[in-house]
């Protein structure tokens, strides 16, 4: 469920603030546009190159992609997100694919909630 902010927007509940993220931006909503779109688009061409990479277990590739993507997320302030990239970075740059995948899976759905908070944030303006 949705809860209302001072403003009367809907906040998505439990993955990006909506609150933080303006005030991050001191106010300034086209800016978060922009960094979403920014995000948005990065993204699933990094989802796509740790998909191929985990096809070949190129572990190298998964540690540099998620690594990159754990810093993207951070700026959203998403704990959960940043957890996710942390242990996916972790396993491959240990040169490890056991656990790799499931890893990868639970990251990706952060990553997808995420995008859709955002998104919902943006639509939000």
């Amino acid at each position: 469920m949705a809860d209302l902010n001072t403003s009367g927007a809907p906040q998505t509940e439990g993955v990006v603030d909506r609150d933080f993220l303006l005030d991050m931006a001191d106010g300034d909503t086209e800016f978060v546009c922009e960094l979403v779109e920014a995000f948005s688009d990065d993204i699933p061409k990094r989802i796509s190159a740790i998909r191929e990479a985990l096809a070949s277990d190129d572990v190298e590739v998964i540690a540099r992609e998620t690594h990159a993507l754990k810093g993207a997320v951070g700026n959203f302030s998403v704990t959960s997100a940043h957890e996710a990239m942390r242990k996916v970075e972790q396993i491959s740059r240990a040169g490890s694919t056991d656990g790799l995948a499931e890893a990868w899976e639970d990251a990706e759905r952060e990553i997808n909630a995420v995008l859709a908070s955002l998104e919902a944030i943006v639509a939000s303006f």
